[in-house]
Protein backbone atom coordinates (compact mmCIF):
# COMPACT_ATOMS: atom_id res chain seq x y z
CA UNK A 1 0.00 0.00 0.00
CA UNK A 2 2.93 2.32 0.59
CA UNK A 3 4.01 2.04 -3.05
CA UNK A 4 0.44 2.67 -4.22
CA UNK A 5 0.19 5.83 -2.11
CA UNK A 6 3.49 7.11 -3.51
CA UNK A 7 2.31 6.40 -7.05
CA UNK A 8 -1.01 8.17 -6.53
CA UNK A 9 0.75 11.18 -5.01
CA UNK A 10 3.17 11.36 -7.94
CA UNK A 11 0.36 11.22 -10.50
CA UNK A 12 -1.63 13.92 -8.69
CA UNK A 13 1.38 16.22 -8.36
CA UNK A 14 2.35 15.75 -12.01
CA UNK A 15 -1.19 16.49 -13.15
CA UNK A 16 -1.45 19.56 -10.95
CA UNK A 17 1.89 20.93 -12.15
CA UNK A 18 0.94 20.36 -15.79
CA UNK A 19 -2.46 22.01 -15.39
CA UNK A 20 -0.96 25.02 -13.61
CA UNK A 21 1.72 25.45 -16.26
CA UNK A 22 -0.95 25.37 -18.98
CA UNK A 23 -2.97 28.08 -17.26
CA UNK A 24 0.16 30.16 -16.55
CA UNK A 25 1.25 29.95 -20.18
CA UNK A 26 -2.20 30.97 -21.35
CA UNK A 27 -2.24 33.94 -18.97
CA UNK A 28 1.20 34.99 -20.17
CA UNK A 29 0.02 34.91 -23.78
CA UNK A 30 -3.05 36.92 -22.78
CA UNK A 31 -0.87 39.52 -21.02
CA UNK A 32 1.41 39.80 -24.06
CA UNK A 33 -1.60 40.20 -26.34
CA UNK A 34 -3.09 42.89 -24.11
CA UNK A 35 0.23 44.75 -24.05
CA UNK A 36 0.59 44.63 -27.83
CA UNK A 37 -3.01 45.77 -28.23
CA UNK A 38 -2.39 48.70 -25.90
CA UNK A 39 0.71 49.66 -27.91
CA UNK A 40 -1.29 49.63 -31.14
CA UNK A 41 -4.04 51.78 -29.62
CA UNK A 42 -1.48 54.30 -28.35
CA UNK A 43 0.05 54.44 -31.81
CA UNK A 44 -3.40 55.02 -33.29
CA UNK A 45 -3.87 58.00 -31.00
CA UNK A 46 -0.45 59.37 -31.97
CA UNK A 47 -1.18 58.90 -35.67
CA UNK A 48 -4.44 60.83 -35.39
CA UNK A 49 -2.76 63.63 -33.44
CA UNK A 50 0.05 63.85 -35.97
CA UNK A 51 -2.43 63.87 -38.84
CA UNK A 52 -4.32 66.76 -37.25
CA UNK A 53 -1.10 68.71 -36.86
CA UNK A 54 -0.13 68.10 -40.48
CA UNK A 55 -3.66 68.94 -41.61
CA UNK A 56 -3.55 72.28 -39.84
CA UNK A 57 -0.07 72.95 -41.15
CA UNK A 58 -1.28 72.29 -44.70
CA UNK A 59 -4.11 74.78 -44.26
CA UNK A 60 -1.66 77.29 -42.82
CA UNK A 61 0.62 76.89 -45.83
CA UNK A 62 -2.33 77.47 -48.15
CA UNK A 63 -3.32 80.58 -46.21
CA UNK A 64 0.24 81.93 -46.40
CA UNK A 65 0.36 81.20 -50.12
CA UNK A 66 -2.88 83.08 -50.65
CA UNK A 67 -1.46 86.01 -48.69
CA UNK A 68 1.58 86.14 -50.97
CA UNK A 69 -0.62 85.86 -54.05
CA UNK A 70 -2.76 88.79 -52.88
CA UNK A 71 0.35 90.83 -52.24
CA UNK A 72 1.76 90.13 -55.68
CA UNK A 73 -1.57 90.77 -57.43
CA UNK A 74 -2.07 93.97 -55.50
CA UNK A 75 1.43 95.17 -56.39
CA UNK A 76 0.50 94.72 -60.05
CA UNK A 77 -2.59 96.80 -59.65
CA UNK A 78 -5.03 93.94 -59.95
CA UNK A 79 -8.32 93.84 -58.12
CA UNK A 80 -7.60 90.99 -55.72
CA UNK A 81 -11.30 90.51 -54.82
CA UNK A 82 -12.61 90.15 -58.33
CA UNK A 83 -12.13 88.22 -61.51
CA UNK A 84 -8.99 86.23 -62.21
CA UNK A 85 -7.21 87.35 -59.05
CA UNK A 86 -10.05 86.07 -56.93
CA UNK A 87 -10.20 82.80 -58.87
CA UNK A 88 -6.48 82.22 -58.26
CA UNK A 89 -6.96 82.66 -54.52
CA UNK A 90 -9.99 80.36 -54.45
CA UNK A 91 -8.12 77.66 -56.36
CA UNK A 92 -5.22 77.90 -53.93
CA UNK A 93 -7.56 77.58 -50.97
CA UNK A 94 -9.30 74.58 -52.57
CA UNK A 95 -6.03 72.82 -53.25
CA UNK A 96 -4.89 73.48 -49.70
CA UNK A 97 -8.13 72.05 -48.28
CA UNK A 98 -7.91 68.97 -50.52
CA UNK A 99 -4.38 68.33 -49.32
CA UNK A 100 -5.45 68.82 -45.71
CA UNK A 101 -8.33 66.33 -46.11
CA UNK A 102 -5.99 63.81 -47.70
CA UNK A 103 -3.70 64.08 -44.70
CA UNK A 104 -6.66 63.55 -42.35
CA UNK A 105 -7.93 60.52 -44.28
CA UNK A 106 -4.49 58.98 -44.44
CA UNK A 107 -4.03 59.38 -40.70
CA UNK A 108 -7.49 57.99 -40.00
CA UNK A 109 -6.81 54.94 -42.17
CA UNK A 110 -3.58 54.22 -40.35
CA UNK A 111 -5.21 54.73 -36.95
CA UNK A 112 -8.16 52.48 -37.86
CA UNK A 113 -5.79 49.76 -39.05
CA UNK A 114 -3.90 49.93 -35.77
CA UNK A 115 -7.13 49.75 -33.77
CA UNK A 116 -8.31 46.77 -35.80
CA UNK A 117 -5.02 45.01 -35.20
CA UNK A 118 -5.37 45.75 -31.48
CA UNK A 119 -8.81 44.15 -31.41
CA UNK A 120 -7.52 41.06 -33.22
CA UNK A 121 -4.59 40.83 -30.84
CA UNK A 122 -6.89 41.04 -27.82
CA UNK A 123 -9.14 38.38 -29.31
CA UNK A 124 -6.20 36.06 -29.84
CA UNK A 125 -5.18 36.62 -26.22
CA UNK A 126 -8.67 35.80 -24.97
CA UNK A 127 -8.72 32.68 -27.14
CA UNK A 128 -5.32 31.58 -25.85
CA UNK A 129 -6.48 32.00 -22.25
CA UNK A 130 -9.65 30.03 -22.91
CA UNK A 131 -7.72 27.24 -24.64
CA UNK A 132 -5.24 27.10 -21.79
CA UNK A 133 -8.01 26.70 -19.23
CA UNK A 134 -9.66 23.98 -21.31
CA UNK A 135 -6.34 22.18 -21.61
CA UNK A 136 -5.90 22.38 -17.84
CA UNK A 137 -9.36 20.89 -17.29
CA UNK A 138 -8.49 18.12 -19.73
CA UNK A 139 -5.32 17.43 -17.79
CA UNK A 140 -7.30 17.19 -14.54
CA UNK A 141 -9.74 14.68 -16.02
CA UNK A 142 -6.88 12.73 -17.59
CA UNK A 143 -5.17 12.56 -14.21
CA UNK A 144 -8.37 11.33 -12.59
CA UNK A 145 -8.68 8.68 -15.28
CA UNK A 146 -5.10 7.59 -14.71
CA UNK A 147 -5.75 7.23 -10.99
CA UNK A 148 -8.85 5.14 -11.65
CA UNK A 149 -6.99 2.86 -14.05
CA UNK A 150 -4.09 2.47 -11.66
CA UNK A 151 -6.45 1.62 -8.81
CA UNK A 152 -8.05 -1.13 -10.89
CA UNK A 153 -4.68 -2.56 -11.88
CA UNK A 154 -3.44 -2.62 -8.29
CA UNK A 155 -6.65 -4.25 -7.08
CA UNK A 156 -6.36 -6.97 -9.74
CA UNK A 157 -2.76 -7.75 -8.85
CA UNK A 158 -3.35 -8.02 -5.06
CA UNK A 159 -2.60 -11.53 -3.53
CA UNK A 160 -5.71 -13.68 -3.00
CA UNK A 161 -6.49 -15.79 0.07
CA UNK A 162 -6.18 -19.58 -0.43
CA UNK A 163 -8.90 -21.94 0.67
CA UNK A 164 -8.18 -25.56 1.66
CA UNK A 165 -10.48 -28.47 2.22
CA UNK A 166 -10.14 -31.87 3.81
CA UNK A 167 -12.35 -34.77 2.86
CA UNK A 168 -12.66 -37.87 4.93
CA UNK A 169 -14.31 -40.95 3.53
CA UNK A 170 -14.40 -44.54 4.70
CA UNK A 171 -15.55 -47.90 3.53
CA UNK A 172 -15.48 -51.35 5.13
CA UNK A 173 -14.00 -53.10 2.15
CA UNK A 174 -10.60 -51.50 2.10
CA UNK A 175 -7.56 -52.20 4.19
CA UNK A 176 -5.61 -49.06 3.33
CA UNK A 177 -5.39 -45.78 5.14
CA UNK A 178 -4.67 -42.44 3.43
CA UNK A 179 -5.08 -38.72 4.20
CA UNK A 180 -4.42 -35.76 1.92
CA UNK A 181 -4.81 -32.15 3.07
CA UNK A 182 -3.58 -29.78 0.28
CA UNK A 183 -6.77 -29.46 -1.67
CA UNK A 184 -8.89 -32.47 -0.73
CA UNK A 185 -8.19 -35.62 1.31
CA UNK A 186 -9.59 -39.13 1.53
CA UNK A 187 -9.60 -41.38 4.52
CA UNK A 188 -10.20 -45.14 4.23
CA UNK A 189 -9.84 -47.74 7.01
CA UNK A 190 -10.78 -51.26 7.81
CA UNK A 191 -14.12 -51.47 9.59
CA UNK A 192 -17.62 -52.82 9.30
CA UNK A 193 -19.76 -53.53 6.26
CA UNK A 194 -21.54 -50.17 6.37
CA UNK A 195 -20.05 -47.13 4.58
CA UNK A 196 -19.06 -44.10 6.56
CA UNK A 197 -20.56 -40.98 5.18
CA UNK A 198 -18.01 -38.52 3.88
CA UNK A 199 -17.74 -35.07 5.45
CA UNK A 200 -15.93 -31.99 4.15
CA UNK A 201 -14.26 -29.41 6.32
CA UNK A 202 -13.46 -26.19 4.47
CA UNK A 203 -11.16 -23.70 6.09
CA UNK A 204 -9.12 -20.67 5.01
CA UNK A 205 -5.39 -20.90 5.17
CA UNK A 206 -3.53 -18.17 7.06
Amino acid sequence: MCYAAVYYAAVIIAGAVTAKSQVDQARYEKDVADYNAAVDRNQAVEVRNEARIQENEERQRAFELISRQRAVLASRGANIDFGTALQIQEDTALIGEINAMRIRESGEEQATALESRAELTESSGDFALKQGKLAAVGTVFSTIGSLGGAAGSLAGSAPKQDTGSVAVAGTTQGSQFSLSGQTSGSFAGQGGNTAVASRWFNFGST
